[in-house]
């Protein structure tokens, strides 16, 4: 598998490397200059990458040194994030990012405000309903991929994703493109050891929940300190970024749905087939409502709006 994981990546350096203009693939053409530039600001986001991804793994060898094998083999089951969801927001910060490069060079920052706020309003339309039908139907769901004996890691499943209540927004982008970059080396630092703190003292009260709450604690002051930072750097406030009220209501309507849909479940189709099918029928709903109430933010719902006039125009 490491072997595979290797090849994969090696592949996707060449082809990066072979897709990018003849003019900068040139392997002669060295300066050192920015060469020095390049690291200084690439190190310390190395760094704080592999600190931030070691966590998980920081967890686990804890839960198997204070507690059991087998608790760990219950955390470590729980203990994933939803595939694609997961990283949605990564992929929305990606198209982002460039545009936000260019205002801030252009010293736009009114633009990179209602530029991130929109992102962030369309990542947590998309992302929100998702996690709280993932909360509501944790236990089968778990119980259902892994079998009944693991009916323990549904909680740890359930706390792990609230990790998705974070991620509808890149709080990096602002910090890299001002040249902060050393502040999210000292943010990851510091929350790694709040991380392994709380680790400690949570495992002992409750044990593999506790580690997954201290996950999550952690993960939380991490985003909490970036967007502080990015605030300072914008001059602007936590609520200029984030649209609580539009945010608040996609929360309310996705767990006005859910309670039908569960509801449903409970008194009259008690199988895991029932949560599966109704998953998309659950998300058509939220969407359809939620554009008709105003929820998704005008930018995007004219854009889709575009692309399915050219989609009908084709067939």
């Amino acid at each position: 598998m490491l072997i595979g994981l290797s090849l994969v990546s090696i592949l996707q350096t060449l082809i990066l490397f072979f897709s990018v203009p003849n003019a900068i693939r040139k392997i002669h053409i060295y300066r050192k200059a920015l060469a020095i530039k390049f690291f200084g600001m690439a190190t310390p986001l190395a760094i704080s990458s592999l600190i931030e991804k070691s966590l998980v793994y920081i967890d686990g060898i804890m839960i198997s040194a204070m507690l059991t094998t087998t608790s760990y083999a219950f955390y470590r089951a729980g203990a994933v994030e939803v595939p694609l969801i997961a990283t949605f927001y990564s992929a929305v910060a990606a198209i982002i990012m460039p545009e936000i490069a260019k205002l801030f060079h252009d010293n736009n920052i009114k633009e990179i405000i209602r530029l991130k706020r929109l992102a962030i309003a369309g990542t947590a339309f998309f992302v929100y309903p998702v996690l709280i039908y993932l909360l509501y139907f944790a236990n089968p769901l778990i119980s259902f991929y892994l079998s009944d004996s693991y009916s323990q890691s549904a909680v740890i499943f359930a706390i792990f994703n609230l990790s998705l209540l974070i991620r509808i927004n890149d709080y990096q982008d602002v910090i890299i493109i001002s040249g902060n970059s050393k502040f999210i080396f000292r943010a990851v630092l510091f929350s790694s050891v709040v991380n392994l703190i709380l680790n400690y003292s949570l495992i002992l009260i409750w044990g593999i929940t506790g580690s997954a709450i201290s996950f999550i604690v952690s993960l939380t002051l991490f985003a909490w300190l970036l967007t502080w930072k990015s605030t300072q750097i914008l001059k602007c406030r936590f609520s200029d970024l984030f649209d609580i009220p539009l945010i608040l209501k996609v929360v309310l309507l996705s767990f006005f749905v859910v309670n039908s849909i569960y509801l449903l479940y409970y008194f009259c189709f008690n199988t895991i087939w029932f949560i599966i099918f109704a998953s998309p029928i659950y998300a058509l709903i939220v969407f359809l409502l939620g554009v008709k109430f105003g929820l998704l933010p005008a930018t995007l719902k004219l854009q889709l709006q575009t692309k399915w006039m050219r989609l009908k125009e084709k067939f």
